[in-house]
């Protein structure tokens, strides 16, 4: 991060051969307020289904290693709203995001458990930018 923040960087662009190496740049990358992309996998280029002439954003599915699921948000509302929700490993790049998320569908509390604390005091500071009560 501080060797793109010390730089005129316009754009990250990921190319590892394993998932797993991928979600871990990402986990560093979603930090940085520069574009970040992801070149084609190479069998990919090589099969001629994808070219280089846009590289493409980064998907959920390039991360997971999977299909993105669906979700019924309505149903997913009705089962979180006024009850008390826990999210273990909160302050992490999922956790942070599910919190947000989870936040969103009115519960009665949001309890945020993280091992880091600093990762905790982020997710803690932006809530508070945000104007979400933090308890």
């Amino acid at each position: 991060i501080e060797i793109i923040e010390s730089m005129p960087v316009d754009m990250i662009v990921i190319a590892m051969p394993t998932d797993e190496q991928m979600r871990r740049v990402m986990d560093l990358c979603n930090h940085c307020t520069v574009p970040v992309r992801i070149w084609p996998k190479l069998e990919l280029l090589v099969n001629g289904e994808v070219n280089l002439s846009a590289l493409d954003d980064v998907a959920i599915e390039d991360l997971l290693g999977r299909a993105k699921v669906q979700l019924d948000w309505q149903i997913i509302e009705t089962g979180l709203r006024g009850k008390v929700v826990m999210v273990t490993g909160g302050g992490g790049s999922i956790g942070a995001e599910l919190c947000r998320q989870i936040a969103r569908l009115n519960p009665t509390a949001l309890v945020i458990f993280e091992k880091n604390e600093f990762k905790l005091y982020q997710i803690e500071m932006q809530y508070q930018l945000n104007s979400v009560t933090f308890r």
